[in-house]
């Protein structure tokens, strides 16, 4: 859900009905990756990467 929104920028609400999910179950879902990322640089990471090839990006951090 949160890569959906980061990729799509498309409203919590059209995110969570291809979830069957509640908008308010995405906003928790991006919320809670959000501060995970802040706190766990490998998960960070992680996410990073998963972006980049959903995308076909790549990202860059400070870290190499």
């Amino acid at each position: 859900m949160h890569l959906c929104r980061r990729i799509t920028g498309k409203p919590f609400a059209v995110i969570g009905t291809h979830f069957n999910r509640d908008y308010s179950t995405v906003i928790h879902a991006c919320h809670l990756i959000e501060q995970r990322t802040q706190r766990d640089a490998a998960f960070r990471l992680f996410i990073e990467k998963l972006e980049g090839r959903i995308t076909g990006t790549i990202h860059t951090t400070a870290q190499g």
